[in-house]
């Protein structure tokens, strides 16, 4: 992921990178939650089951 962004600078506007950045900084962090909760989930889960 590092790579890609430091090849992209390259012919990406530092603006239009800071904000794709930005963007993907912000998925990745609420795609962080969603797995730590779905993972939660899921061990209540199993746990209730068993």
């Amino acid at each position: 992921m590092t790579s890609f962004a430091i090849t992209g600078s390259s012919f990406v506007p530092s603006a239009e990178m800071e904000e794709t950045q930005l963007k993907n900084r912000r998925k990745s962090k609420l795609s962080k939650l969603l797995q730590s909760r779905t993972v939660k989930r899921n061990r209540l889960c199993s746990e209730g089951t068993v």
